[in-house]
Parts: C-alpha cells; structure tokens; sequence
C-alpha cells in the first residue's frame, strides 16, 4: 500500500498552473515524488485533476497495484467518485481517471 498527495497551484494572471505529488509507503518513507509546470491552465479544479492523472499513471509505471489518493480538492474527488456523469470543466481529466484506476488492484 502507498499513500499519495497531491497538490496545485494556479496563477491566473499567468495562465500558469504548477503541481506536485509525493508517494509514501505504509512506514512513511517516500517513494516517489514530482513537481509539474502546466501552462495554459485557467481553473485550479483543472490543474488538481491534471495532477491527479500524472500521480497515478506515475504510480502505475513504478508498479503499485494498492494506492490511496489524498487531495485538498473536494470537488475533484466527488467528481472522480460520483457514479453518474460528470459535467464539470475538469470531465476530461476526471474521465481519464476513473479509466486508469481500474487497472489498479485498489485505487
């Protein structure tokens, strides 16, 4: 099991968001971290969900199969577990999400 963190920021005035995420295992020591610029960002919804997809298939490539995901973003992690559709701005992201984390054991 490894926990994971993540967390963005956004300048609007510069179109520029700025994410990050660090994976820590169930003693605490970090096992795997990484720090992201995205430009063109416009809404922090969207830079959370962008982190969110680079953390898991991060995760993915260095081969958990159990991850839970922390996010301050309360909005991006009802859209990630509601059933229904989601019709937010962050869709696309939220979309591809819910896609990679079925090929985990637990997500």
């Amino acid at each position: 099991w490894v926990k994971i963190n993540v967390d963005a920021r956004l300048s609007v005035a510069k179109k520029r968001g700025v994410s990050g995420f660090i994976i820590r295992n169930d003693e605490g020591f970090i096992m795997g971290s990484r720090f992201q610029g995205h430009n063109l960002v416009l809404s922090v919804v969207i830079a959370e969900a962008l982190v969110v997809l680079h953390e898991l298939q991060f995760a993915l490539d260095l081969g958990f199969t159990n991850v839970i995901l922390e996010s301050d973003s309360g909005l991006v992690v009802n859209n990630i577990q509601q059933l229904s559709e989601d019709y937010s701005e962050s869709r696309p992201f939220t979309w591809d999400v819910k896609n990679l984390a079925r090929k985990f054991h637990f997500c």
